[in-house]
């Protein structure tokens, strides 16, 4: 016994250490349970209709009437928020005073959920904005014309029917127009996905990270009109390039004229050539090399005029199939074949790239918009949460089912004595 004895204290340490071990596991489990719960729980399932191409033996062109001026806009740009945890490395008023240097004249900062101060006080044109999402798969929205943040979120949002709860939620604030942000950008927002989500206005094609035109071909081909945008989505302005790319919108100086611009479709993207040295995009940058004039359609044949001849012009059409291919000219008219639902026009220039919003098939008098075609699939919905909450109780009571028992017994000793006692033996 008394070679024994020695080892005692440190045995009870060891048994007070993992008893301690196990209680803090257990309540970091419980939080961790009760996290994942309140993301997961309120998600509906939906029924996802096919996409139905784009038809009608008219055509919707969404530089028709075009009243106003070119506006150089900028909405995806990052400032110091939350204490630098997400990756802004100036002030709201830097930032703006850089782009107005550069001839912008919309500016918004969209920093995570929050709407930036010196917006309204230091930008040309105020539109509130904000971006949203902290999915590890960069599945973020960007919001334009909301004072109302939308908190929410899901950690991991990997299913179109997470994704479109997500779209909807941020709908509830009613802001002016909802963007998908870099959609292939660690395949956040992935073409199987697109094709189903609806209730977005805008996809962001044009980003320093990417051009994400095949993103874009993939939703048009599926029939959703979604018109383009394109951003800096800078974070520093010592290490990205502010003037990569941006919008171009025909509007008035005003912040609903430039959202419902957006949401019509009357815009155009313009972005700097990756394939050129970083000197030489810091040379050109924010720099119009070329501007649209008009584009008319009559019948069923198109018209682009363009300000300056382009290197080259190219036309794409349903599933991003290339129709036609001009060089040095400044015009370029296309009539529409029978199995042509969409035609968007791409321009090359010295030493950057112009993307138009396509011209689609619609029923005369007909303004395409990507509502919500999605249904709440409200039996899947029902198994899908109670699933969730029998995982709970299951958790719970592995947790903490012997703590509870003692409990129990602790507060109602005569009844569990009476319950569990055993008869006594009668002589």
């Amino acid at each position: 016994m008394k070679i024994f004895a020695k080892y005692q204290p440190v045995e009870l340490l060891a048994k007070a250490w993992n008893s301690r071990v196990r209680v803090i596991g257990k309540r970091l489990l419980l939080f961790l349970m009760i996290v994942l719960t309140y993301q997961y729980l309120p998600v509906h399932f939906y029924h996802f209709t096919d996409g139905t191409i784009f038809h009608g033996d008219s055509l919707y062109n969404p530089y028709e009437g075009m009243e106003g001026e070119w506006l150089q806009c900028n909405f995806h740009t990052h400032a110091y928020a939350w204490g630098g945890i997400t990756n802004g490395h100036q002030d709201g008023k830097t930032i703006i005073q850089k782009y107005k240097q550069l001839g912008y004249d919309v500016i918004a900062i969209s920093d995570y959920y929050k709407i930036n101060e010196d917006m309204a006080e230091h930008a040309p044109v105020y539109i509130p904005a904000y971006e949203h999402g902290s999915d590890l798969n960069k599945t973020h929205r960007l919001v334009l014309g909301t004072e109302e943040v939308d908190y929410y979120d899901i950690l991991f949002s990997s299913n179109s029917h997470f994704k479109q709860f997500l779209i909807d939620h941020v709908n509830r604030r009613q802001p002016d127009v909802v963007a998908i942000n870099h959609p292939g950008l660690k395949k956040g927002h992935d073409t199987e996905y697109l094709k189903n989500l609806s209730g977005y206005e805008l996809l962001e094609i044009l980003n320093r990270h990417r051009i994400y035109t095949h993103h874009w071909d993939s939703v048009l081909s599926a029939g959703k009109p979604v018109w383009l945008i394109g951003n800096d989505d800078l974070h520093d302005l010592n290490k990205d390039i502010p003037g990569f790319a941006w919008t171009m919108v025909h509007a008035a100086k005003k912040a609903n004229a430039v959202t419902d611009a957006l949401a019509e479709g009357n815009a155009y993207g313009v972005a700097l050539k990756k394939e050129m040295e970083r000197t030489v995009q810091k040379m050109y940058a924010a720099q119009n090399e070329n501007k649209l004039l008009s584009v008319t359609t009559k019948g069923m044949t198109t018209t682009w005029n363009l300000e300056k001849p382009a290197l080259t012009i190219r036309l794409i059409g349903q599933d991003g199939q290339l129709k036609s291919v001009t060089r040095n000219t400044d015009v370029i008219e296309y009539t529409f074949c029978e199995d042509d639902t969409y035609i968007r026009a791409e321009i090359e220039n010295s030493h950057t790239r112009m993307y138009f919003n396509p011209v689609v098939r619609a029923h005369e008098q007909f303004i395409p918009r990507n509502i919500q075609t999605a249904q709440i699939n409200h039996l899947g919905t029902f198994i899908y949460r109670l699933s969730i909450l029998l995982i709970d109780v299951t958790l719970i009571w592995w947790i903490w089912g012997i703590w509870i028992m003692n409990l129990f017994v602790k507060l109602f000793p005569r009844n569990f004595s009476r319950q569990w006692s055993m008869p006594r033996k009668t002589v």
